[in-house]
């Protein structure tokens, strides 16, 4: 009778203990849960909230040149014509690129600041910029050169889109100097969220 009584004490002791165990094991794992948990969402962002550079095709860049009497000013623009947002360079300018190896008498001077962080992009959005360049009178000496002119903007470290010509289809030539001591400068303005004027 004694070691019946015994052996019951035993086994209710064990069941309380056992019960103690559990309930304190399973909220200590509750609570590791709760500390891991917003640290591991921070850690790992969402795939989405990562911006993209947008490529050539999401793009559609185009200059819009206007000669007059002496000068010719140009309006670039850069659209997002894709359905989704995505990222180019702001920290560029515009360039002016012509066949060095005949042509030395031009210079290019950028105008303003350009924006150190990458411009977001959203569908629709357009950048804007400007570009001057005389169309003669800078020559001393008779004679112009028709010098055919491309240009490009760097959209991403590895990607670049170059600007076709408006409705008009104006080309783009600028007029240098037959003399090579006649110097020809094209004026290009940083990017713009807003629209430039001459």
């Amino acid at each position: 009778m004694r070691k019946l009584k015994v052996l019951l004490f035993g086994v209710i002791i064990l069941l309380i203990g056992g019960s103690f165990y559990f309930s304190r094991h399973n909220s200590t794992t509750q609570i590791l849960q709760n500390k891991i948990s917003p640290t591991t969402s921070k850690i790992f962002p969402s795939p989405k909230s990562m911006q993209t550079y947008c490529t050539s095709q999401d793009l559609q860049a185009i200059v819009n040149l206007s000669p007059g009497a002496g000068n010719v000013y140009g309006t670039f623009t850069l659209k997002n014509i894709s359905h989704h947002t995505c990222q180019i360079l702001g920290n560029e300018f515009i360039l002016a690129t012509y066949d060095t190896s005949v042509v030395k008498n031009i210079t290019i001077t950028h105008v303003g600041n350009v924006q150190q962080q990458p411009f977001t992009f959203s569908p629709g959005r357009t950048l804007y910029s400007q570009v001057h360049y005389p169309n003669g009178p800078q020559c001393q000496s008779v004679g112009l050169h028709a010098t055919p002119v491309t240009f490009t903007y760097k959209i991403s470290p590895t990607s670049i889109v170059t600007f076709s010509s408006g409705s008009q289809n104006i080309p783009q030539v600028v007029q240098t100097c037959m003399s090579p001591t006649d110097m020809t400068t094209i004026q290009i303005w940083n990017m713009s969220s807003q629209p430039r004027t001459p």
